[in-house]
């Protein structure tokens, strides 16, 4: 195959979820030449809007700036030679101002799909809500969790860019152009396929914690009654299936333990503190882990910050759009980067803004985020001091 399969197609970006700008950076990577259509517009913090990251969707694609005028001519030119163009009707501000041309495949990614729904964005929190899959997610015996990554959004752009693959190639072999109606709550309802089985046979499908409803728990049972017969503090979570093998007629079992994730779990595991290892047991071993003690981390506050609750406001749309995929729902984050409730970088305002605006700390994993204005940046620090104490333990 060639290693650019797309690479004489022109795609128009024009939708601004999330959804739209992945779908067009899976094309863009096979080749395409991909043009995002830019305003003026602030993100919306209703849905998760793609240029609240704006950075990470324009990569390897054209940018084109449009004034919101129907006579600009820059993007009727463009639309024109057209062949792929991705709306998102729901959640544009604008209709196109010119017809696509009827050789152009036009692939609208909404809440609910063309007609449904009022036509109003809806976010990917509210769609993992409507769809059972914040019920799927969590421990056992806890509440329902909704995922802070857009994790619907993400799934239907791969949906939309194999619909846009086919649809290309269709028109290739017959001519003939296809329209693509890409519902986000279609491909959340298509993420419970192990869960919706068991309830439409007449099961009752619930949060299995570690487990999975499909496969074996992570402990060691008698296959004949099913007694769990040994079981193994590890530490950490355990990343992948265990590994079985011979050597000199002696079996062994290997396993990876080396859990790290952006949301809150049940246990919490923090990669700074825990320990990535390899395990290998084998019946009759006698080896255990060196001691483990957890370090305990105070959330971080200053009396005198005055929380500004309209301020907060402003953060809260930004962080979640911006912030909780790595420092997790709610603020409460899983290890996998800071947990900024905890941190006293937030109580510095220079501090803060010399590592979110001006990327001070990009060399470590964080990232830089200069389309963040003052009063923006402000809003996070007011947000961040709301979550702290709301969440701080009672005295």
């Amino acid at each position: 195959m060639s290693a650019n399969p797309l690479q004489d197609i022109i795609v128009v970006e024009v939708g601004r979820r999330v959804a739209c700008g992945a779908a067009g950076s899976f094309l863009a990577q096979l080749g395409a030449s991909v043009f995002v259509v830019e305003t003026d517009a602030a993100p919306d913090a209703s849905f998760e809007d793609k240029f609240s990251q704006r950075d990470v969707f324009a990569y390897g694609k054209n940018s084109l700036r449009w004034s919101g005028e129907a006579g600009d001519p820059a993007l009727q030119k463009l639309i024109e030679v057209a062949d792929v163009i991705i709306t998102s009707s729901d959640a544009d501000l604008k209709a196109l101002p010119v017809k696509p041309p009827a050789a152009a495949i036009v692939c609208d990614i909404t809440a609910f799909g063309a007609g449904e729904g009022g036509g109003k964005p809806v976010s990917d929190f509210l769609l993992q809500a409507m769809s059972g899959m914040v019920d799927t997610t969590g421990d056992s015996s806890g509440p329902p969790v909704a995922i802070g990554a857009p994790v619907v959004e993400l799934s239907s752009a791969l949906y939309a860019a194999a619909s846009i693959v086919a649809a290309l190639r269709v028109r290739r072999l017959s001519g003939t152009a296809q329209a693509v109606d890409m519902s986000l709550y279609d491909c959340a309802v298509n993420a419970m396929a192990t869960f919706l089985p068991s309830h439409f046979g007449g099961g009752k499908p619930r949060r299995l914690g570690n487990r999975h409803s499909m496969a074996a728990p992570w402990n060691a049972y008698r296959a004949s009654d099913g007694t769990k017969l040994w079981s193994f503090f590890a530490q950490n979570g355990i990343l992948s299936a265990p590994i079985s093998y011979l050597v000199d007629g002696v079996q062994y079992v290997t396993v990876l333990a080396s859990f790290r994730s952006s949301f809150a779990n049940t246990p919490n595991w923090d990669y700074r503190q825990q320990h990535r290892r390899v395990l290998t047991f084998r019946l009759g071993g006698t080896a255990s882990l060196p001691k483990f003690e957890p370090v305990t981390e105070e959330i971080a506050d200053d009396p005198a910050f005055v929380i500004d609750p309209k301020k907060a406001a402003i953060g809260a749309a930004i962080y979640n759009t911006s912030c909780v995929i790595c420092h997790g729902g709610g603020m409460i984050a899983g290890g996998a980067a800071p947990d900024l409730r905890k941190s006293a970088v937030p109580l510095d305002k220079d501090a803060f803004y010399s590592i979110v605006h001006e990327g001070a700390l990009m060399d470590r994993g964080m990232g830089r985020f200069a389309n963040l204005s003052d009063a923006e940046l402000e809003g996070l620090r007011h947000y961040i001091r709301q979550r702290a104490r709301e969440t701080a333990p009672k005295k």
